[in-house]
């Protein structure tokens, strides 16, 4: 196969063997269709619960809170407001981003992407980060500024008194079989996430929004440019890809104090 490139000398054949293997493992490289290797791996050391749920698409309701938990050995003691599953509040916000600006992010994620490591697992993130000021130009200031409102507007623990007193961290996120699959179970470091889903849920097979709030693990069915807004307590999840490619926004706000320092960067306060 290297030699049908032009690929000739021995050393030069091994070199771009080693690359090509390296990357199959990050992620950038795999066969179409073919869960990539360090997910593969992944699968293999799930907790059977988790597996169960991320993997072989089980209903969420076979699956008692109390039982994911353990499999996840998230203690109570560690975690109350998890162990609980009463504490972490899903608000819902429909039609954020129009369809010609949900078009446009799917755009800009497929030219243009990372595979650098993921901060959860490690994994190839196939992701595109972008500050305020690209997103607006993307989908519009006046959407980006909807979107900066929206922890404020759902008074998630009144940690946002002012719109000056966080900094927004902001990428586009891409789902496929044969490079993301899914996403395991984890918490968000920001202090609020919004998370706008950029297609409907029905126009690709698996990659459904997992979370654990109301006492029980439940799936968040979308529309497109629907915003899901959650502190850091929500325990989610996305499930395993089965055909097409799911797109998302992700937004994390981080809480700044009055008076404290920012990033000195466009991405902390959208402008006109």
């Amino acid at each position: 196969l290297l030699k049908s490139f032009g690929v000739m000398k021995l050393h030069d054949r091994q070199a771009v063997a080693n690359i090509l293997t390296r990357s199959v493992r990050q992620g950038a490289i795999t066969q179409a269709g073919c869960v990539p290797a360090d997910f593969a791996v992944q699968g293999e050391r799930m907790p059977y619960v988790v597996r169960r749920l991320l993997v072989h698409g089980d209903q969420p309701s076979s699956v008692h809170v109390q039982e994911l938990l353990d499999s996840l050995k998230i203690a109570r003691r560690v975690c109350p407001e998890l162990a609980d599953a009463t504490g972490c509040d899903v608000l819902r916000a429909p039609k954020v981003i129009t369809q010609e600006g949900c078009a446009a992010l799917r755009r800009a994620v497929d030219i243009e992407r990372s595979t650098a490591k993921d901060s959860v697992d490690r994994a190839a993130e196939h992701q595109r980060n972008v500050t305020a000021i690209e997103l607006g130009q993307l989908i519009g200031v006046e959407v980006v500024q909807r979107l900066w409102q929206l922890p404020i507007e759902f008074h998630i623990g009144q940690i946002f008194q002012r719109v000056e007193h966080f900094r927004v961290e902001a990428f586009i996120r891409r789902y496929s079989i044969d490079t993301r699959p899914w996403n395991g179970f984890h918490k968000d470091s920001a202090a609020v996430t919004v998370n706008v889903a950029l297609a409907d849920d029905v126009a690709h097979g698996g990659g459904r929004l997992l979370a654990v709030f109301d006492g029980a693990v439940q799936h968040i069915l979308r529309h497109e440019g629907e915003a899901t807004v959650h502190t850091s307590t929500l325990l989610h999840a996305v499930t395993s890809m089965t055909w097409g490619v799911r797109y998302s926004l992700i937004l994390f706000f981080h809480h700044v104090g009055p008076g404290a320092s920012k990033d000195a960067d466009d991405s902390t306060t959208p402008s006109t």
